[in-house]
C-alpha cells in the first residue's frame, strides 16, 4: 500500500525512490509469470490480436489498388492477388474503428472479388466464385469482396502509408516502432529519420550531456517543415493533447544546464500534456504537408499516436522491461581542443523502462484494456569545479503512464471510454549553480474521452455513411517548484581580474580561467495549469464515386499561471574602491565586488478562459485517373477575436499504374493564443540599480550608494494590439513511382512554405506587430522496398527505406516579445544580436542536406529479427562561436559579445541497431529478449562541449525482455 500511495499520492511529499521502481518492475514480471503458469491462462498470440482487435481506419474512396496498399500499411496484413483481377476497379473506402476483417470486407464491397483466408493476417483475393488456390487450411469468407495489392512484395512500406498520393504522410506500424527510433521509450524519436524533420543544433558550444539532460524523460520536440518545435499538432487517439500555453517563455523549453537562465520563465513546460511511451503505441502517423482540413491549429506538422486496443475474443496481456546504465555507455570528451582541464568525471546513471498490461472481454461486446508504464532515470554526478562543496549529487525522474480503455460494441453503434494519464516528476539540481536542495519539475497530464461511432449505412444516393462524435477533457500541470526564492549570478572572477575572496565559501578560483561566474540560489515556484473541455463530431460518406466529410468542434480552455511567492534576482559586474555599509547586504564585498542590479518579481495568479470553435468540410472527387480534394477550415478564438479561413486543396493524377503525380495548396493557422493570453497576465518586475557613492554601497533603498529605481515591466495586453493570426501558405508538388525492376516505391516532393503575419517587435521594442515572416523550401526523396516469405537460407523477410532531403529556412525578425534577464550578446559580421535574436540568423543557415535509413530482416522463421536505423547530415557552411569576446555599446551600456564566424561543418551520422530473439513460443504466448545499440559508431557530432561539462555520450547499449500471454 505504501508503493500505491507513492504512485497515486502527491508527488511533492511522496516521491518514488529507485528501490521502489525496481520492486515495481520485478513484481510486474513475477505477476505476469504467475499468470502464464497458474490456473488462469491468458491465451494470446500477436497475429490473433492483429486479426481481431479494433483498428482506426481512414481510407478514402480511390482506385482499389491504392486502397489496398493503404489497408496493408495500416494493418500489416499480407494480401496477394492478380493485377488483372483489380484492374479498373474502385473502392468506396472505409473509415472508423473496426476489425481489419470487417474493414477489408467493406473496402472491397462491390468489386466482384472474394477473399480466401490463408492465415490470421494473410489473404488471397480472387474473382468471386473462383475455386483456385483452395486448400484444406484456407477458409472462404462469406461473399467477401476483396482488393489486391499491385505490389505484393511490398507487404509493409517502411515509410508507411500505402496511398501513393499521400507523399506528405508516413504511417509507422507497431512492428516498425519496435525496430526504429532511439532506445529509451520516446515515441517522438521515431521522427528523426523522416524528411522535413530537424532535430540537431550544430552551433551549440556547450552541448555536453549532463545529468539533467539524461534525466529529462519528456518526449523530444522537433521542427517539422521549418516551424518552431512547439508548433506541431500532437494527437492521441484522435484527441489533440497540445499544451496550449507552453513554449512561449524564452528558453523555457531548454534544459536548465544551458548557461542562460531566465527567472521569468516557467521551466518544465512542454508542448504535450501527456507523455505517452512507445510501449503502448500501435501506430504513429506523421504528416508534414498536404494536411487535411480535419486538422487545425499548427504551423509545422501533425503527429497522431494510436494506442493499443482491447482484445475482444480472449484475454491477453504483456509485460516488458528494458534498461541501460553508464557502464553500458561510452563518454567522449567533446571540447573544441579535446582536453578535460578540470578532470571532470562523467556522470553515473541508471535508466529502466517497464510496462505491463492486460486486456480482454468482460461481457458480450464489452472489452477492457488496462496498462501501466514507468520510465525511470537516476543520475549521480559532480558539481562544476568552481564550487567549494564538491559532493556527488543523486536525483531521480519518474514518468508513469496509465492507459485504460473500455469499449462496448452493439448494433446501435460503438461506445468507448479512454483515459491516458501521465504523472511526471523530475528532480533538478544543476551542475552549474549551487542549490540548497533539489527543485522539482512537474509535468502531470491526462486525456479522457467518451467516443461514439455509428455506421449509418446507405441513405438515398449516399452510401457508407458514418457518424462519429466525442466528448473530452484534458488536464495538465507543469512547472518548476523550488523553495528558495533568491537567485545570485555573481562574477567571482572578472575577465583578466582577480578572484573575489568574499565568495570563497561558495566558489573557488580556477587557475587558467580568465572568467568565473558564481551562480547559486533557487528558481522559486512557478506553475501553469490547463483544463480543456470540448466536443466534436464528423460525418463521412460516399456519393457515387466521390467521398465527402464534414465536422465541427468547440473547445473551452481554462488556464492558470502563477508565481507563488516573490522572487529576487541579484547580478554583478562592478568593482571599485568602496565600503559595504549594510550588515544585511547579501551581495557586497569591500573593495572587491557588489551586486549592481536587483530584479524583484512579484507573486501573481493569472486565470484565463479561452473559447475556440471550428468548422470544416472536405470532398474527394474522383474522375477517372484524377482525384481532387478541396476543403476548407474555419477557426475562431475569442482572445484576438479573429475568424480564420484556411483553404485546403490537393490534386493527384494516376498517370500510369506505377506513377502518381500530386500537388497541393494549403493554409495553416497558428494556435498559440492561449500562451499570449497567459503572458498578458504576468506579474510586474521592478529593477533597481546601485552605484558607488562617496565610497559607499548600501542595501537600503534611496540611501547613499543604495538602490534606486531603474525600470519596471508590467503585464502586456497582446490582444490590444489588434494582431492578426499568423499563418503559413504551403505549395507542394511530388510523385510516387513504383520502380519496374524490383517493385520498390519512390516518393519525391518539393515543398514551399511562406509564413505571414508572424509576431515581431516594433522598432521601439514595446509592442507586437505582424511584420515578421518566414520561408521554408525543401526537396525530399524516399525509397522503400520489402520482401516477405523469402527462403534464402535462414532469411525470411527483408526490408529497407532510405530518404534524403535538402532544406533551407529563413526567418525575419524575432517572434519572442520579451528578453531573458541574462541574455547573451553575439557579434556577427559587424552587427550586434541578442542570443534569441540571433536564432533567426542561425535559421537562415540551417542544416541543408539530411538523410535517413531504416533496415530490418527476419531470420529463422522470423524468430530472430535484426534492424538498424541511421540519420546523417552532409557537410555544410554555417556559423560557430570563435571563443573571442569584444565590448560593444548597447543602449548606452558596454556589453560583452561572443564573436561568431563562418564555419564549415563536417559530415555526421548517427546509427542505431538492434536484435530480438524469440526464446520461447507456446500455446500460452511467447518470450522475447532484445538488445539495442544507439549511436553505434560513437558519433559526437559538430556541436562542442565546454571545459566544465566536457562529455558527450556516444555508443550506448540497452537490454530488454518481453513476454506476451
Amino acid at each position: 500500500m505504501h508503493l500505491l500511495s507513492d504512485i497515486l499520492g502527491k508527488k511533492k511529499t511522496q516521491r518514488l525512490n529507485g528501490n521502489s521502481v525496481s520492486h515495481l518492475l520485478v513484481t510486474a514480471l513475477l505477476g505476469c509469470s504467475a499468470l502464464t503458469t497458474g490456473s488462469v491462462v491468458f491465451n494470446q498470440h500477436v497475429s490473433a490480436i492483429a486479426q481481431e482487435q479494433s483498428v482506426s481506419f481512414l481510407i478514402s474512396a480511390q482506385p482499389l489498388s491504392s486502397a489496398i496498399r493503404e489497408f496493408i500499411a495500416t494493418t500489416g496484413w499480407q494480401i496477394s492477388y492478380s493485377s488483372d483481377a483489380v484492374a479498373g476497379k474502385h473502392s468506396s473506402g472505409v473509415s472508423g474503428n473496426m476489425s481489419p476483417e470487417a474493414a477489408l470486407t467493406k473496402l472491397i464491397s462491390g468489386t466482384g472479388l472474394q477473399l480466401r483466408k490463408r492465415s490470421s493476417t494473410s489473404v488471397a483475393l480472387l474473382p468471386f466464385g473462383s475455386k483456385a488456390d483452395a486448400s484444406a487450411d484456407s477458409e472462404l469468407l462469406d461473399e467477401v469482396v476483396v482488393y489486391a495489392n499491385t505490389n505484393p512484395s511490398n507487404t509493409e512500406s517502411l515509410f508507411g502509408d500505402g496511398d501513393p498520393r499521400a507523399i506528405g504522410k508516413t504511417t509507422i506500424s507497431r512492428s516498425l516502432i519496435e525496430t526504429g527510433g532511439d532506445a529509451g521509450g520516446d515515441i517522438n524519436s521515431q521522427l528523426k529519420t523522416l524528411p522535413n524533420v530537424q532535430w540537431q543544433n550544430d552551433t551549440a558550444t556547450d552541448a555536453g550531456d549532463s545529468s539533467t539532460s539524461e534525466q529529462d524523460l519528456r518526449p523530444g520536440q522537433y521542427s517539422i517543415s521549418g516551424a518552431d518545435v512547439d508548433a506541431n499538432l500532437f494527437m492521441l487517439d484522435g484527441i489533440g493533447v497540445n499544451s496550449r500555453g507552453a513554449g512561449y517563455d524564452d528558453k523555457a523549453d531548454l534544459p536548465l544546464d544551458e548557461k542562460t537562465i531566465d527567472l521569468k520563465a516557467t521551466y518544465g513546460l512542454h508542448s504535450q500534456t501527456v507523455y505517452i511511451p512507445d510501449a503502448v503505441v500501435q501506430t504513429l502517423t506523421v504528416q508534414d504537408s498536404d494536411i487535411s482540413a480535419r486538422y487545425g491549429g499548427f504551423q509545422g506538422g501533425v503527429i497522431e499516436a494510436e494506442t493499443i486496443n482491447p482484445t475482444t475474443d480472449r484475454w491477453s496481456g504483456f509485460a516488458s522491461i528494458e534498461g541501460t546504465a553508464d557502464t553500458l555507455a561510452k563518454f567522449n570528451i567533446a571540447t573544441d581542443d579535446g582536453e578535460n582541464p578540470y578532470d571532470v568525471k562523467p556522470y553515473e546513471f541508471l535508466k529502466l523502462n517497464g510496462s505491463i498490461g492486460v486486456s480482454g472481454p468482460i461481457a458480450d461486446g464489452l472489452s477492457i484494456l488496462s496498462s501501466f508504464s514507468n520510465r525511470y532515470a537516476n543520475t549521480t554526478r559532480e558539481r562544476e569545479p568552481q564550487f567549494v562543496e564538491q559532493k556527488d549529487v543523486s536525483t531521480n525522474t519518474h514518468s508513469m503512464t496509465f492507459l485504460n480503455k473500455l469499449k462496448l460494441d452493439r448494433d446501435w453503434g460503438e461506445l468507448s471510454v479512454t483515459n491516458t494519464t501521465t504523472l511526471y516528476d523530475q528532480e533538478f539540481e544543476s551542475h552549474r549553480y549551487l542549490m540548497d536542495e533539489p527543485a522539482e519539475f512537474t509535468g502531470d497530464g491526462s486525456s479522457t474521452q467518451l467516443s461514439f461511432q455509428k455506421d449509418l449505412g446507405d441513405l438515398g444516393e449516399f452510401s457508407n455513411l458514418n457518424f462519429a462524435s466525442n466528448l473530452f477533457i484534458n488536464t495538465s500541470k507543469k512547472g518548476n517548484i523550488d523553495k528558495n526564492n533568491e537567485f545570485y549570478a555573481l562574477t567571482a572572477k572578472a575577465r583578466n581580474g582577480d578572484f573575489v575572496d568574499g565568495l570563497s565559501n561558495v566558489c573557488g578560483d580556477l587557475p587558467g580561467e580568465n572568467y568565473i561566474g558564481c551562480f547559486y540560489g533557487g528558481l522559486g515556484e512557478k506553475t501553469q495549469s490547463e483544463t480543456s473541455l470540448g466536443s466534436s463530431f464528423s460525418v463521412d460518406g460516399d456519393w457515387l464515386e466521390h467521398k465527402f466529410s464534414a465536422g465541427a468542434g468547440v473547445n473551452r480552455i481554462f488556464a492558470r499561471r502563477e508565481r507563488a511567492t516573490e522572487l529576487t534576482f541579484y547580478s554583478s559586474s562592478q568593482t571599485g574602491t568602496f565600503d559595504c555599509v549594510s550588515s544585511d547586504d547579501p551581495a557586497c564585498w569591500n573593495d572587491e565586488m557588489y551586486a549592481r542590479s536587483r530584479v524583484t518579481y512579484s507573486p501573481y495568479e493569472t486565470n484565463v478562459a479561452l473559447t475556440e470553435v471550428n468548422l470544416w468540410a472536405e470532398a474527394e472527387l474522383n474522375y477517372g485517373d484524377f482525384q481532387f480534394r478541396p476543403g476548407v477550415r474555419l477557426d475562431y478564438e475569442n482572445f484576438l477575436n479573429n475568424v480564420n479561413v484556411a483553404p485546403r486543396l490537393k490534386a493527384s493524377w494516376e498517370a500510369t499504374d506505377r506513377v502518381v503525380i500530386s500537388g497541393g495548396f494549403n493554409r495553416y493557422y497558428d494556435d498559440s493564443m492561449l500562451g499570449y493570453a497567459l503572458k498578458s497576465g504576468d506579474s510586474k518586475s521592478v529593477t533597481h540599480w546601485r552605484n558607488i557613492k562617496n565610497g559607499n554601497i548600501s542595501n537600503e533603498l534611496g540611501a547613499e550608494g543604495g538602490w534606486y529605481y531603474r525600470s519596471s515591466k508590467t503585464a502586456i495586453d497582446y490582444a490590444s494590439f489588434g494582431l492578426r493570426t499568423p499563418y503559413n501558405d504551403e505549395y507542394t508538388i511530388g510523385a510516387s513511382v513504383t520502380d519496374p525492376l524490383i517493385d520498390g516505391v519512390f516518393r519525391i516532393k518539393y515543398l514551399h512554405r511562406k509564413g505571414e503575419d508572424r509576431f515581431a517587435k516594433n522598432e521601439a521594442g514595446d509592442a507586437l506587430t505582424n511584420d515578421g515572416s518566414s520561408k521554408y523550401d525543401s526537396v525530399s526523396v524516399e525509397y522503400a522496398k520489402t520482401w516477405s516469405d523469402l527462403s534464402f537460407g535462414p532469411l525470411n523477410t527483408l526490408g529497407f527505406s532510405v530518404s534524403a532531403s535538402w532544406a533551407k529556412r529563413h526567418v525575419t525578425n524575432n517572434s519572442y516579445f520579451e528578453e531573458v534577464e541574462l541574455e547573451d550578446y553575439i557579434y556577427y559580421k559587424g552587427k550586434s544580436y541578442t542570443e534569441s535574436g540571433f536564432d533567426g540568423v542561425k535559421g537562415n543557415l540551417d542544416i541543408p542536406i539530411r538523410g535517413g535509413l531504416r533496415l530490418q530482416a527476419g531470420l529463422l522463421d522470423n524468430r530472430l529479427k535484426l534492424w538498424s536505423s541511421a540519420s546523417f547530415t552532409l557537410p555544410y557552411d554555417g556559423v560557430i562561436d570563435s571563443k573571442e569576446n569584444i565590448d560593444i555599446e548597447v543602449d548606452g551600456t558596454e556589453q560583452k559579445h561572443d564573436v561568431y564566424v563562418d564555419h564549415r561543418y563536417d559530415f555526421t551520422t548517427y546509427v542505431n541497431a538492434g536484435a530480438s530473439y524469440q526464446l520461447t513460443k507456446t500455446e500460452f504466448g511467447d518470450t522475447v529478449v532484445t538488445a539495442k545499440v544507439s549511436n553505434v559508431f560513437n558519433e559526437t557530432g559538430n556541436a562542442t562541449a565546454s571545459d566544465t561539462n566536457p562529455y558527450k555520450k556516444g555508443r550506448q547499449f540497452w537490454l530488454g525482455l518481453k513476454t506476451s500471454f
